[in-house]
This record gives structure tokens, C-alpha cells and sequence, in this order.
């Protein structure tokens, strides 16, 4: 082995060859990087060094040309009451400015309107008759009377480079009647000197430029003074500067030459003022730096590799010697033993590890003998029979399932099947037609072996069935090549009658889902459709494959299952197991059909995936819109009902009015002989009046205008009052009506309750024709109850719902019995207060209706009330029936009143005159189409908007009661008791009143 250390395939020359280098490349980089951050913090304090120092001189410029043209202004007002007089003493004039001449080393002048010189300091300079028009400075003292600094020129007289300013002169008045001029000569001394005399730096200097004219006015180097600067496009930077731009810029100029240039405005003239360094100049201390860190750089890249050179030759001494005793003893036949540990150090835990392999290697000879009869213990191990066939079909090793088939599968029993032990041709089993596998074609199983053997199959399936009288059994023989080289094959034998059984009962499920009339889509969490029964293909018009390629919004109507929107749904059914719900699915055909869907979370092989079972409702369906449809004719019929019974019941109203009426004037002036004429009269009308006022309540129900109004009061003390009321119509028949006391407080609508004890009582006299009806309070149950008992006809158990009911009456269905009406009113304002109601009941022994009392608070009985005096009112009336109008007026008269009367608003305005009525009543329905409304707003526009009102009407349609209820104005439902109207209207005009 040759270990020479100077050779690349050394490890010292590496390693030292690659610290070397690393090192270099870090020494580069941080000097790179010192460089440049200290070129950058140079340059940043340089310009701003440099913009300061050309800033304080700008301005020392500018305040220069200030003051020579604020001395040019001053002179100019002087100079001017001389100017148009003789031109001697202008002469003498402008002599006698000798500290303003010193101001401009090339003379003053004074030119006249038309520009020409008519007056000059010094004399020599002969500028006298000299037009200057043409200089852009005369021509704008002149026209536009401005105080300029010109453009730097030749002199035409002093053939130099010369700066001038012009003042315009005014006469007393202002108006320009002439121009001063002051020339600064740049090639004698002047006050730009401070720019020519100095430089920046060794190399640098300062311009001064005129940017209108891209002209440089002065410099510090005097050739540069009046030259050019390059044209615009040439040079970016000074275009910017020339534009306006101030500050500091690193350029390379003209020349070729980087350099630092600052550059501040002068605003007077319009000019800017530059400094400029050349970079060489500038960062000379950089690059001085940078050589010295390279020589550095040098002798510390020597002295490092010298050192790493020495340090590993030392460090790597151990491993060598270790290589040469490794190198001796392999050239040997010596057993191997452990290299000898110098240094307890890397190069020793190597040595030690080597040592340790060694001794691994030996315990790996002893594990793979270990290794063979593991392998054999798990090949016997396996269900499966398992045997190696060799490249001619010989069997090399068998497991012992293999063995056991074999014997057990023998034609003699205690010995194996020939041809399947080691050593044997397993093909000559199979080509003999013994294999039990090849009853079809004897050849199936050898051909597939040999065509493994020869590769042109990758492996070889067969599974073939094996009956018993017990049962039929599957079995499977798999053939694959052994190793990579196909040394032989590997026969795997397996019992697979279990798993067929699994497939057939698969396959049963399968048969059975497409079988099944309700449509099955299954589908994942992406709302891709996986999987669908012939079912669902029929639903929508589609074959398998196309709706395999929808998503669920394809068939789906219903937004929710837009594919934004799927991932909720499913998790909400992944939480709940399953959805039932109703959508509509669109078909291929583009037909919506409406569906009941069953969805179902399942997993599948790790898949969630929502099982939906379908079923076209279409059927169902159409009857339930033709049930909306029925529903909608009955409601409709209902209504119609309604409508009649509302304009039945205000026809009779009218007249059922007028009777009452009469009956009540009647009454006042009755003859003894007549008493009971009168009173079988006023029976008739209460009796016609109670079936109305049952229409009425039902009607007030329907329009939904009932509020309760809740208050505590005493229940016997109402009691004792319906008893009072009933109690003659009771004794007609010869009963008698009992009730007891009971002392109970009861806290529910005073009137409603009234309302409903009322019908139960009139109820019960109407069906017993013998025997007795008993009032009773009692506790039932934890609650208080009024209970109606009655010994009348009783009411079968299958109809005790029928009787709340509307217009039902059991029996011969009669109407002398009432209007089929009080129970259902019963039980719909019993529902609006919320009470319940209790029915006992048996045929021929009567009947016990009971009412829910919620408990209420004792109060003390109040004092009644005091009654008012009765009031002589001032009543306009409107009614169209004059029959009820006579009526009306008969009542209101014979009570005291006077009556203005009319049939429509506008003649009953004409009659009323200027004098305001203490209250209007009229009738709703008027003719020509005209209601009481009408009558009211005009009557409140004439008399004032708080005038009582009183809306007298027969209608018992819920819409209208509803309408009437929502405008607020009282109401007075015909037909018409004479008293009840009078408080009625001592109400409303008490209510004014207040």
C-alpha cells in the first residue's frame, strides 16, 4: 500500500489543502466585505462633506450677485432724474458712484430705450453709441423692467469673457425709461476668485455653471472657463443637475474619470455650483488598506498550512501504523486479531470499533446459521402448502403443511401423494392428470409452471374447486420465479373457501343492490359520485359511466350541495350517522324530479363515503298538491261562507235594529193590557239577537282583534249574575237552576270568561228537558274549574270532538236548539285565554263541560262607581235604510236627545249648518259605495279631528272587523239595544271630554 503523503489520494494533503482553502475563502470574503462597507461609509461622509463645503460657497455666491444687483437698483434710482436731461452730467453722475464701480471690475454703462450706451464707466472701455439690445439682460430690463443676471459672454469691447447685470431705470412715475448695466470681467480679479484660486482636494476643483445655457461660467481650472457642457443625452447626471436636481452623485465623467460630484443651486442667477473629486483620490485609503490585508492574507495562508501539515502528521501517526499491521496480516494466514490501542483519542475509539467488527463478523458466521433455521421454522409456520421447484421441476424443500396435504390427499392411506417430496418432479404429477386441479385440461398446471420458469409469465394464478360430501372447498395455486435470475419457482398452495364464500356473498349484495327498485349513489367527500345501482341510472337517464364523471351538483338542485358547500354537509352527516331530507335531482333530459333521500355515513378500505338511498316521490307529490289544492278550494268555500254570512247577517242586522228599537221605545209607553205582548216581542228579538251575536263572536275570532284584558275578580260574584240571567229561561221549562258558592278568585278576562260560562249554561238548559243544570267550583287535579252539569241527552264518546265544532249540533239536526255556534266559540276563546276545557259525558244521563279558573289575588270590593247624569247630545246620524233611520231617531229622541239625521255625509254636513254635534254615529254601509268612514272624516274635517265617533254595523267579515279594529274608531255591532248604546255613547263623549 502506498502511503506517500504527497500524493492527492492523501488524507494530510487533503485536509490541509482544504483548510487552506477555507481559509483563503474566509480571509477574502471578510475583506471583501470590510472593502465594501467601508467604501460605501467613506463615500456617504465624503459627499456630505463635500454638498456642505459646495453649499457654504453656493451661497457665498448668491449673496455676491445679490448684492451687485441690489447696488445696480439703488444706482438706477439715482441716476434717473439725470437720464433724460444732458448726457454730461449722466456722465458725471455715474462718476460720482465710486464704491458702486468697485462692485464690477469691468465697468458700468447706461443704455437709453432703444439699447444703446449713452453713458460708460471707464471711459476707455468706449461703449458709448454700442448697441447691447440683443443681450438677453437689456432686453428684459427694458420690456419687462425684471433685474437679471445675463448669459456669460464675450465683451464686445473688452473682447473677454465678462458677467453682466442690468437694473431697469424708472422715472417717477415707473415706467422704464432706461437700463444700468454692471460687467464683471472674468479674466481680471473679480468676486469668483474664491472658486478659481481654491481646489477640492488634490485633483478635484469647483465649476460654476449656468444650466439655461449648459454653459460653465467659471472654474478652477481657468480652460474650463466658458466651455460647453456635454449635450443633453450624453451624460445622465448632469442632465439631472441641469434639470434642477441638488445633492451628491457618483459619476464617471467626460473623461472617463469616476468621480464624486456635489452640486448646489444658486438661486439669483439661476446657476448651480459643483464640486468634484475623483474616486482615485477619494478611496486612496481603501486600496491602501486592501494591499496590506493581501500581504497579510499571504503569511498567514503559509503559516497555516505549515501548521495543519505538522499537526496531522502527528494526530494521523496512530491510524497509519494501523494500516500497515492490517496490511502484514491479511498477506497472512494468521487468524485475525484486534489491533493494538496507542491513543485513547478518535483514532483509538476507530481502532477500538475496528476491533469490535471483527468480533461481530464472527457472531454473524454463527447468526446465519441461526438465520437458515429461523427461515425453516417460518415456512413451516405459513397456512399455506409451499414448495421450490428448481429450473426441470424438481422439488429442492417443502414446508410441513406441505407434507401433511401431501399425506393426508394420499390414494393409500399413511403415505403421500407420489411426486410431491423432495427430490421428485412435481411436473410429472401434473402432466399425469393426478393434480387435482387439472380435471378440465391435465396440462393447465405444468404449462403454467414451465412458462414461469421460462419467463414469459411473470407469475401463475389457477383457483379450482375440490367438492367433498361435506362441502365444496376452493382452492388456490400460485406459481412465481425464484430470485431475480428465476432459479426455479416457489408453488404456494392455499385453501381460499372461506374468501369465495366472502365473494359470493358479495356478490349477492351486489346483485341485490342493482335489483332494488330505490336508486343508490355513493359518494365521497369531494361530492365526486363513486359508485350507483341500475336504479339510479334509470332515475336520471344516464349510464354508469357518464354519471360516475358528475359531481353531486350536477344532479342536484338544491344549493346546498354545491361543491363549496358539500364539505358542511358531510361533516354535519359524518356527526349525525345519517340524513333524511327531501330535494329535487335533475335528470339527463334536464327534468326535475323530486326525491326522498336517505344519506348514510359509512367507511370503506379507509374511504368515507355518504351511501344515499333515493326514491322518487313525483307521486307522492302530486297528491300533495292535489290535498294544497283541496285544501285551498275548502278555504276558499270557507271564505265564501264568510262573506255570505256577513251580508246575510247584515241584512237581518238592519231591520232586527229598527225591531229592537221600537220594542225599546215601546216599552217606555206600553199599555197595562200590552205588558205581554211587549215582552214576547222582546223575546223574539233576543233570541234572533243571540244567534247574530254568535255569528259576531266567531267572526271576531276569525279576524283575530280579540285581546284579553287579564284582571282578578271574584267568581261568584259573575256567577251569581249569569244565574240571575238564566234562571227564568231555566223555570219555562220547569228545571231548576243550582249553583254554589265557593269563594274562589279568579284572575283571566272578566268578559271572555263571562262569554264562555254563558254558552255552557245556555247549552246545557237548551238540551235537558228534565231534571236540573248545577254550577259548581271545585279543585281538580291541583287546578281550579267552573263546572256546567246538566241531566240532558248526553253526547256519544266518538262525538265529543264533533260538538266544538262550528255549526254542529247532534240529534236531529234541528236549529230550535240554537246555531250549532256556542260550543266552538267556547273552545276558540277558551284557546285565546289560553284555559283548558274538560268533557264528561254519557248518552241519556247528560253531560259535566268544565273551564280552567287560573288562581287570581282577593281584592276588596270596590264602591261602584257613581252614574253620571244623563246628557241632552246634539247626535248627527247617518243611515241609509230609512226604516232603521226612523228607528234610530224615535230611540234617540225619546231619550232626550236631538237628532240630526241624514242618509249620506254631504247632506248630513248641509243639515248639521255652523252648529257643531256633540257626537256623529253612522251606519258602515252607506250607498253609492260610501262607508261610515266616509262620514266620519268628513264631519272631523268640518267640526274638528277629536270629534266622538261611533261606527254602527251588521258585517261579520273577519277582514273588515279587522279594519275597522285598526282605524281605531269605536264600534256598535247591530242589532241595537237602546241602553247599551247609550252608555256606549256616554263613553265616547266622556272621553272628549277628559
Amino acid at each position: 500500500m502506498n502511503l506517500n503523503p504527497f500524493q492527492w489520494q492523501s488524507l494530510k494533503t487533503r485536509v490541509t489543502l482544504f483548510t487552506l482553502a477555507i481559509f483563503l475563502i474566509s480571509i477574502w470574503s471578510l475583506t471583501f466585505y470590510i472593502s465594501r462597507m467601508l467604501r460605501e461609509d467613506m463615500q456617504r461622509l465624503l459627499g456630505e462633506q463635500q454638498f456642505s463645503t459646495v453649499s457654504y460657497i453656493a451661497a457665498e455666491v448668491n449673496d455676491a450677485l445679490g448684492e451687485r444687483l441690489k447696488a445696480l437698483e439703488a444706482v438706477s434710482r439715482d441716476l434717473a432724474p439725470t437720464l433724460r436731461g444732458n448726457p454730461t452730467a449722466l456722465q458725471a453722475e455715474l462718476e460720482k458712484q465710486t464704491v458702486f464701480q468697485s462692485l464690477f471690475n469691468g465697468g458700468t454703462f447706461v443704455t437709453g430705450l432703444e439699447g444703446s450706451a449713452i453713458a460708460s464707466i471707464p471711459l476707455a472701455a468706449k461703449r458709448e453709441g454700442t448697441n447691447y439690445m440683443d443681450r438677453d439682460l437689456v432686453a428684459a430690463a427694458l420690456k419687462a423692467g425684471k433685474s437679471t443676471v445675463g448669459k456669460p459672454v464675450i465683451g464686445k469691447n473688452l473682447n473677454a469673457p465678462i458677467i453682466s447685470m442690468a437694473a431697469p431705470i424708472r422715472d417717477t412715475r415707473g415706467k422704464v425709461i432706461g437700463a444700468l448695466m454692471g460687467v464683471t470681467n472674468l479674466g481680471r480679479p473679480n468676486f469668483l476668485d474664491k472658486i478659481t484660486q481654491h481646489r477640492y482636494g488634490r485633483t478635484g476643483g469647483y465649476l460654476l455653471i449656468a444650466p439655461q445655457y449648459r454653459l460653465i461660467v467659471t472654474a478652477s481650472d481657468k480652460s474650463r472657463i466658458m466651455q460647453p457642457l456635454p449635450p443633453s443625452g450624453v451624460n445622465a447626471q448632469i442632465d439631472r443637475f441641469v434639470h434642477g436636481d441638488q445633492g451628491t452623485v457618483l459619476y464617471i465623467n467626460a473623461l472617463g474619470v469616476e468621480i464624486l460630484n456635489s452640486v448646489k443651486a444658486v438661486p439669483v442667477a439661476a446657476w448651480y455650483l459643483a464640486a468634484n473629486l475623483p474616486t482615485a483620490e477619494a478611496f486612496a485609503p481603501i486600496r491602501a488598506l486592501q494591499q496590506r490585508i493581501l500581504v497579510a492574507t499571504l503569511f498567514l495562508t503559509l503559516l497555516a498550512g505549515v501548521l495543519t501539515w505538522w499537526i496531522l502528521k502527528r494526530q494521523l501517526a496512530p491510524m497509519f501504523d494501523a494500516v500497515k499491521m492490517m496490511t502484514t496480516r491479511s498477506a497472512s494466514d494468521q487468524p485475525a486479531q484486534p489491533l493494538p490501542i496507542t491513543r485513547q483519542d478518535e483514532i483509538g475509539e476507530l481502532i477500538g470499533s475496528f476491533n469490535r467488527l471483527l468480533g461481530t463478523l464472527a457472531q454473524r458466521g454463527e447468526a446465519l446459521k441461526e438465520s437458515e433455521t429461523f427461515k425453516n421454522i417460518i415456512l413451516n409456520s405459513m397456512p399455506a402448502e409451499v414448495a421450490v421447484l428448481d429450473r426441470d421441476g424438481l422439488i429442492v424443500a417443502v414446508n410441513q403443511p406441505w407434507r401433511q396435504f401431501s399425506l393426508k390427499n394420499g390414494l393409500t392411506p399413511g403415505q403421500s401423494t407420489p411426486h410431491t417430496g423432495v427430490g421428485t418432479n412435481y411436473l410429472a404429477i401434473c402432466e399425469t392428470g393426478a393434480h387435482a386441479a387439472v380435471d378440465d385440461d391435465p396440462s393447465k398446471v405444468s404449462q403454467g409452471i414451465r412458462a414461469v420458469l421460462a419467463g414469459s409469465l411473470p407469475s401463475f394464478t389457477l383457483e379450482y374447486p375440490c367438492d367433498s360430501p361435506e362441502q365444496q372447498h376452493w382452492y388456490s395455486l400460485v406459481v412465481t420465479p425464484l430470485g431475480p435470475d428465476r432459479q426455479g419457482v416457489v408453488v404456494c398452495h392455499s385453501n381460499i373457501t372461506q374468501r369465495k364464500q366472502v365473494e359470493a356473498a358479495l356478490s349477492l349484495t351486489r346483485i341485490s343492490v342493482e335489483a332494488t327498485s330505490e336508486a343508490l349513489f355513493w359518494v365521497t367527500r369531494d361530492a365526486r359520485i363513486v359508485d350507483v345501482n341500475a336504479a339510479a341510472c334509470r332515475l336520471l337517464g344516464y349510464s354508469r359511466e357518464e354519471l360516475l364523471q358528475l359531481h353531486v351538483a350536477d344532479v342536484n338542485v338544491n344549493p346546498q350541495f354545491d361543491v363549496d358547500q358539500w364539505s358542511q354537509y358531510f361533516a354535519e352527516l359524518r356527526q349525525r350517522g345519517s340524513k333524511k331530507f327531501e330535494t329535487e335531482h335533475r335528470a339527463k333530459d334536464g327534468r326535475q324530479i323530486p326525491v326522498e333521500v336517505v344519506s348514510n355515513y359509512v367507511q370503506f378500505n379507509g374511504q368515507e363515503l355518504n351511501c344515499a338511498f333515493i326514491r322518487d316521490i313525483t307521486d307522492h307529490k302530486q297528491i300533495e298538491a292535489a290535498l294544497r289544492a283541496a285544501r285551498a278550494e275548502a278555504e276558499n268555500a270557507n271564505h265564501a261562507k264568510s262573506r255570505f254570512l256577513a251580508a246575510a247577517s247584515h241584512d237581518l242586522r238592519q231591520p232586527l235594529a229598527a225591531l229592537a228599537l221600537y220594542v225599546g221605545v215601546l216599552k217606555s209607553r206600553v199599555m197595562p193590557e200590552n205588558v205581554d205582548l211587549v215582552v214576547r216581542i222582546q223575546d223574539c228579538c233576543d233570541s234572533l239577537s243571540e244567534l247574530l251575536t254568535d255569528l259576531l263572536d266567531v267572526s271576531k275570532l276569525d279576524a283575530g282583534i280579540v285581546t284579553p284584558k287579564l284582571s282578578d275578580f271574584a267568581v261568584d260574584d259573575f256567577l251569581s249574575a249569569l244565574v240571575a240571567m238564566h234562571s227564568a229561561e231555566a223555570a219555562l221549562k220547569g228545571m231548576r237552576l243550582h249553583w254554589r258558592r265557593s269563594g274562589m278568585v279568579t284572575r283571566t278576562d272578566h268578559q271572555l270568561l263571562t262569554r264562555i260560562v254563558r254558552n255552557l249554561v245556555a247549552n246545557a238548559i237548551r238540551y235537558t228537558d228534565q231534571g236540573g243544570v248545577l254550577i259548581a267550583c271545585r279543585r281538580h287535579a291541583g287546578t281550579q274549574w267552573i263546572e256546567v252539569w246538566d241531566t240532558g241527552v248526553g253526547i256519544p264518546a266518538d262525538k265529543t270532538e264533533l260538538v266544538f265544532e262550528e255549526f254542529r249540533q247532534l240529534g236531529s239536526g234541528s236549529r230550535s236548539r240554537g246555531s250549532g255556534l256556542g260550543l266552538a266559540i267556547v273552545a276558540r276563546t277558551a284557546a285565546l285565554l289560553g284555559l283548558q276545557i274538560r268533557l264528561r259525558s254519557r248518552p241519556g244521563r247528560g253531560s259535566m263541560f268544565a273551564i280552567e279558573l287560573p288562581a287570581g289575588r282577593a281584592m276588596v270590593p270596590a264602591e261602584p262607581p257613581p252614574q253620571p247624569e244623563a246628557r241632552h247630545l246634539r247626535i248627527g246620524l247617518a243611515e241609509d235604510n230609512t226604516q232603521v233611520l226612523r228607528a234610530f231617531v224615535l230611540a234617540l229622541e225619546n231619550a232626550g236627545h236631538e237628532v240630526i239625521s241624514a242618509t249620506s255625509a254631504k247632506e248630513l254636513l248641509e243639515r248639521l249648518g255652523q252648529d257643531t254635534p256633540d257626537i256623529v254615529i253612522s251606519d258602515y254601509r252607506l250607498g253609492a259605495a260610501e262607508t261610515g268612514f266616509n262620514v266620519i272624516e268628513l264631519l272631523r274635517t268640518a267640526f274638528g279631528a277629536d270629534l266622538p265617533a261611533i261606527i254602527l254595523t251588521g258585517d261579520t267579515d273577519p277582514a273588515l272587523i279587522r279594519s275597522m279594529a285598526n282605524r281605531g274608531i269605536a264600534v256598535y255591532f247591530k242589532p241595537v239595544q237602546i241602553d247599551t248604546l247609550q252608555t256606549f255613547i256616554r263613553h265616547a263623549t266622556e272621553r272628549r271630554s277628559t
